[in-house]
């Protein structure tokens, strides 16, 4: 039987037997969510075995291969991003229609529909390269040709439109000061009522790791007991990154970003202390391991026990509101305060280019660019005096 109905989430499987060029048995396996979805894929996929072309081939058929396609061969967490945005923003639209008969009228239509969301630009760029891939995808696996989606453009900014960029938020070291005083006082009055305070006290540490070692949010809470190396020059290694709120999972640990974000990140002795004495915390709990998370122990700190403390501390400390992604440009900030060269602060911060350091924290750079300049106004200060122009 090619085609059933599974009794545990009422999805469709559809199972195809062939046999390849070698003359050897294979097997194909996918799942659609609906009945008129596994038989529009179990033709597709019969067309393709067979080396012929279904016309009538939608979409979703295609969608379904393509993200087996991601699932296999991209990190769990990028699974689930090109899920998403397929799922709700591409097939609602254009999933039932046959890849060759989509027309530039019917994108353009779609743009129109999405356009009417509220989505911010960039993330429609990303939408509309989506389902380009999926185009590709068709021509490539199931030789579906498309070239009207060719004549398709982007989403384009209103060209009479002009704002600036938002500029980068983050806390100086004296602002910084003043939100762990908060954080300490909180705590601290939270332990006086008798309350566990484990897990604020993990989601203190963890702003620590964010400020001081200038991490992605998912490295520093992948980090594990084995990945603080201490010593003389204590230093983290960077070689994973997790994902939260991933649908029916309560985290995923997956590759860092790219290549570049694998690296070995020193930190100063403030940060090296507080990491020792959570490690000898950890090791006086009962079934201790050195596979605990470094701050979390057995379970990393939750996004939402992370985010809250922080706001509440900013509130109380009264300094401005940023993300927690920001704490990472609040220590990209302190680095080019203090003179760090930028392949320096690419290699730190786990940038693939000193040229994206430089893209994303010029609105800093200008303060550098304005020292060099008072420099060489005193340089040519000094050569008038030495020949006696003032």
């Amino acid at each position: 039987m090619s085609l059933y109905k599974r009794k545990e989430d009422g999805k469709w499987r559809v199972q195809i037997s062939y046999k390849d060029k070698e003359g050897r048995y294979r097997h194909i396996s996918r799942t659609a969510r609906t009945r008129k979805e596994a038989v529009a894929l179990e033709a597709a996929l019969r067309a393709q075995m067979n080396g012929s072309t279904d016309p009538h081939t939608t979409l979703n058929a295609v969608a379904i291969a393509f993200l087996e396609r991601i699932r296999r061969t991209r990190r769990e967490s990028t699974y689930f991003f090109y899920e998403k945005i397929v799922r709700i923003n591409i097939l609602p639209h254009l999933g039932d229609l046959p890849v060759i008969r989509i027309g530039v009228a019917d994108i353009e239509r779609w743009k129109s529909t999405l356009d009417g969301k509220g989505l911010g630009l960039p993330y429609l760029k990303r939408i509309f390269k989506v389902l380009r891939q999926l185009f590709h995808f068709a021509e490539q696996e199931f030789s579906l040709c498309n070239r009207e989606q060719g004549r398709a453009s982007n989403f384009t900014e209103d060209p009479n439109s002009v704002h600036a960029d938002p500029p980068l938020r983050y806390w100086t070291i004296e602002q910084f000061w003043r939100w762990e005083k908060a954080a300490n006082e909180a705590i601290e009055k939270e332990r006086e009522k008798g309350k566990n305070t484990q897990l604020l006290s993990h989601a203190r540490l963890l702003v620590l790791v964010l400020f001081f070692a200038g991490m992605r949010k998912g490295e520093a809470n992948a980090l594990k007991v084995t990945d603080f190396h201490d010593g003389e020059y204590p230093f983290l290694s960077v070689t994973k990154s997790l994902c939260q709120k991933i649908r029916g999972k309560p985290y995923v640990i997956t590759n860092p970003k790219n290549r570049s974000s694998v690296r070995d990140v020193p930190i100063p002795s403030l940060l090296a202390e507080e990491l020792r004495r959570n490690v000898e915390a950890l090791r006086r709990m009962p079934y201790y391991s050195e596979e605990w998370f470094l701050v979390g122990g057995p379970k990393p700190v939750a996004d939402t026990t992370l985010e809250v403390f922080k706001d509440e501390c900013e509130r109380i400390a009264g300094i401005p509101h940023i993300r927690v992604h920001d704490l990472r440009h609040s220590y990209v900030s302190m680095l080019i305060n203090a003179g760090t060269e930028v392949p320096v602060i690419a290699s730190l911060v786990g940038h693939a280019t000193p040229e994206i350091t430089m893209r994303v924290y010029a609105h800093i750079f200008p303060k550098k660019r304005n020292a060099a300049v008072v420099t060489i106004d005193r340089m040519v200060e000094g050569r008038k005096k030495k020949d006696g122009q003032f």
